[in-house]
Order: structure tokens, then C-alpha cells, then sequence
């Protein structure tokens, strides 16, 4: 009887940045959906420092080494494709895709464009509104802007946000000039850039994406956050602060506007592979575009493979549609020449 190849699979986890322990959450939860008689798991963590290590299915991360290292032993043991669970900097952003794009090797995920994008939320919403997508005002500055003109433009309370920062981590709300600047002072902690937006009286939908030239989108779900803000405790820790609706019990119609506009910004903002797009459903009826993820969460409170989950793709099948549509991509690339024929000039 022929022996099966599995597949090689690395996970990269962790990462040097503040959304870490999510991704170790998000690991440790989706660990149990790549299907063993298809993939050989390997683990490799990155901690708060930076430093890479050779782990196991527990997540421990007790024994640094060099990341050079550590790229030999993955490059020895003959890795197949990469799977990184790594939210924020470090790891969202485009730095790991241009590594993985440099050692020529198949990965899951955005590629360095679309993750380089969808974590600047300045860049990000600038994109799309310049591709007609609806959203809510908004200001980027790097330096403290002018109080008042800000409150005129956007009008009281404002969120303030780092621009390179997802999980709600380093947000505040600002009722008046002393939250504004004490807010501000957080988000600088975070980022160069800060994000001023105005707030939205509405709902909170999210809609999950997935593919290449053609993606696809799930159904919709709905985001109750109890105490008014979808909070890092409420996403990540304590189910009990936030009411899940998935799928989201819409109109039809509403349903397919939801999705098409996903599908639109997925497309504008260069996404591959995979990606969560958050909305807002205003008072009015209109739907306003929040932002991307490009590396969503996979923990058990996550919505991502939840929405796929009833949009009938179960998370294994989830998965291994995610790594063929990194191989399929690598493929492509590969396929592209990398000389050029002297006849081909423009003289």
C-alpha cells in the first residue's frame, strides 16, 4: 500500500506585538481543524521580543533561538506552506509576508500589499473611499491637531485610535478637550499616526471573505456589544459582554448588500486569501464601511469561521481551502517569468 505525503505545514504564532496573546489563542483554537492524515504540523512562536522558537501544540515558547535558525531547521525539515496566525505588527502589517515571499515559499494569508494596507486604517480608508466605498469622516495626523476644528469637523465624542493597531487595543472615547488630549497621548503610546473618527449611532455587522480572482463571501453576523463598545475583554475573554448573531437575522436583501460590498472592498484593497470586513448599519439605513482584517481572529469567540461555519463550510474544510488557495497563488507566481526576451523592448 502507497504511503500518503502529507503535506508540510508551519504555524507561525505569537509575534512581537500587543495583539500576542490573541494569536496564541487563536492558534491554540484552531490547531484542532488541520486534519493530521493531510498535514504534518509544525510550530514555531514568536515572543513579545521578538525572538523565534521551536515550539509544540501547547504554545510554549521556552527555548530562543536566532530566527535565521530557526528558518534552516523549517527550510531542512522541508516545509510545504506557511500558516501565519499573527495579528498586528510584526505580522499583519507586510513584514512577515515580505519574508515569506523572499524564501519562496507558499503562505496563507494577505500578501505584502494587502496586509501593509490593511493595517494602516489611514491608507486602508483612504483607498476605499476613493473607490466610492461609504464610511464615516475621519482625520489621520501624526501631531496634536487643533482641538476645536477637529470637534466642528467630527463633532463630540470622538474615537481616537492608533492607525496601526487592531483587537481595540489603545482606543478611547473623548466627550470633551481633556479625554480628546488624554486619548490622544494613549494612541501616540501605540503609533506614529493617530485615526480621529466620528461616532456611529447603529449596528455592528461583520462579513467574512475568502479566495483569489474570485473570492466569495459568508453570511453576514451581527455584533451586540453590551456595554456599548465591542471591547478587547468582550472579543476575546468574556462572552457575557457581547451578544453574537450569526447568521446576522436580516432581510434578505439586506443580507446580499452586505456581501457585495465586502466583496467590493476585498477586491479595492488587494486582499488574497482571506479576510473579516466590518461594517456599520447606521439609524438612517445606510451601511458604512470600519475597516479590514487581513489575519483574522480564530479563537473561540472569534466570528470569522464562525460565518463560514453557517454559510455550511465547516472550520477543517475552511482550512484547507485557505491552503489551497496559498498554493494556487505560489503556483502563479512561479509561473511568471523573471527575464526578458531582448525582442520585447520598447526602442
Amino acid at each position: 500500500m502507497m504511503k500518503i505525503m502529507k503535506t508540510k505545514l508551519c504555524i507561525l504564532f505569537g509575534g512581537k506585538s500587543i495583539e500576542h496573546d490573541v494569536s496564541i489563542l487563536s492558534t491554540k483554537n484552531l490547531l484542532p481543524n488541520f486534519r493530521r492524515d493531510r498535514y504534518e504540523v509544525m510550530l514555531v512562536g514568536i515572543d513579545k521580543e521578538g525572538n523565534w522558537h521551536l515550539s509544540d501544540e501547547t504554545c510554549q515558547m521556552s527555548n530562543p533561538r536566532p530566527f535565521y535558525e530557526v528558518l534552516a531547521k523549517m527550510e531542512k525539515w522541508g516545509v510545504d506552506v506557511i500558516f501565519p496566525i499573527l495579528h498586528g505588527l510584526n505580522g499583519e502589517d507586510g513584514t512577515i509576508q515580505g519574508l515569506l515571499e523572499v524564501m519562496n515559499v507558499a503562505y496563507v494569508g494577505p500578501n505584502v500589499l494587502a496586509a501593509a494596507v490593511g493595517l494602516d486604517k489611514d491608507v486602508m480608508k483612504r483607498l476605499a473611499r476613493d473607490g466610492g466605498i461609504p464610511m464615516t469622516d475621519f482625520i489621520a495626523c501624526i501631531d496634536y491637531p487643533d482641538y476645536e476644528e477637529v470637534k466642528e469637523r467630527l463633532s463630540l465624542p470622538i474615537y481616537i485610535k492608533p492607525a496601526s493597531m487592531g483587537s481595540t487595543l489603545g482606543i478611547t472615547i473623548a466627550y470633551s478637550e481633556g479625554e480628546f488630549a488624554k486619548g490622544f497621548s494613549v494612541a501616540k503610546k501605540y503609533d506614529h499616526k493617530v485615526i480621529l473618527e466620528k461616532k456611529v449611532r447603529g449596528r455592528e455587522f461583520e462579513c467574512s471573505v475568502i479566495g483569489l480572482d474570485n473570492p466569495i463571501a459568508s453570511l453576514p453576523c451581527e455584533i451586540e456589544a453590551k456595554t456599548g463598545v465591542y471591547s478587547y475583554t468582550g472579543k476575546y475573554f468574556d462572552r457575557s459582554l457581547t451578544n453574537y448573531i450569526y447568521p446576522a437575522q436580516i432581510d434578505p436583501s439586506l443580507v446580499r448588500k452586505f456581501q457585495e460590498m465586502a466583496l467590493k472592498i476585498y477586491k479595492l484593497l488587494c486582499s488574497e486569501v482571506m479576510a473579516r470586513v466590518d461594517f456599520f448599519y447606521t439609524e438612517e439605513g445606510e451601511i458604512l464601511f470600519n475597516e479590514i482584517n487581513t489575519i483574522p481572529g480564530f479563537t473561540y469567540m472569534s466570528m470569522f469561521h464562525r460565518m463560514w461555519e453557517v454559510s455550511e463550510l465547516p472550520t477543517p474544510d475552511l482550512v484547507d481551502r485557505l491552503i489551497e488557495y496559498a498554493f494556487e497563488r505560489h503556483h502563479r507566481k512561479l509561473s511568471k517569468e523573471h527575464t526578458f526576451q531582448e525582442e520585447e523592448l520598447l526602442v
